[in-house]
């Protein structure tokens, strides 16, 4: 799987809370915006945090998940969160 370091554009790594996860393993890919279907449902989920604008978000080893956030005319951000232990894939 890949790193967060392979996932985040450069932008991103020096802002609150990213630094230290930029070499956890990405255990989930996830897009926060369109119908799930089929065989790919798995791909889409909804961002559990407060933040809008989130299109993609990351699910780490060590329960934390990392998004994207978008906003118009503003450059990319992170939101780093941790996952609630039910929402988890791995322990």
């Amino acid at each position: 799987m890949p790193t967060l370091r392979q996932c985040l554009p450069v932008a991103c790594w020096e802002q609150d809370g990213v630094l230290p996860l930029l070499d956890a393993e990405v255990i989930a890919i996830k897009l926060n915006d369109a119908s799930p279907c089929g065989r790919d449902g798995d791909l889409f989920a909804a961002w559990p945090g407060a933040d809008v604008n989130v299109r993609c978000w990351f699910e780490l080893t060590g329960g934390k998940a990392v998004a994207i956030v978008e906003e118009p005319d503003r450059a990319p951000r992170c939101s780093v969160m941790d996952l609630p232990r039910a929402a988890t894939r791995r322990p």
